[in-house]
């Protein structure tokens, strides 16, 4: 007999092992929370909703750098190629433990 997928015998088998609403006690309330959560973050914070980029696809980079130094701005030569691809592309930064250090 073969498998659908990781040892499960059949479609019906695997579909209630991913069933996560009735494999977590009380999902509803995380749902919940989840959405309340969200909607109190859109109300408190300067964000935009469902902004069109366009009809490209995107390329988020988030640089490796280095927990000290480093920042996304050093990192903007990957944008040529991704964009000579008709990719738009957005260079996300992260927060460094010692921010006085500048790329001289």
């Amino acid at each position: 007999m073969s498998t659908a997928y990781a040892g499960y015998g059949d479609q019906v088998a695997l579909d209630a092992a991913y069933d996560v609403d009735k494999s977590v006690p009380d999902f509803d309330n995380y749902v919940r929370w989840y959405l309340e959560g969200s909607e109190a973050a859109r109300s408190a914070l300067p964000c935009r909703i469902g902004v069109p980029y366009g009809p490209t696809p995107i390329l988020v980079f988030i640089h490796g750098g280095y927990w000290r130094i480093l920042t996304a701005d050093v990192f903007d030569i990957i944008a040529p190629g991704p964009i000579a691809a008709d990719f738009a592309v957005i260079n996300v930064t992260h927060a460094l433990c010692h921010s006085n250090w500048r790329w001289e």
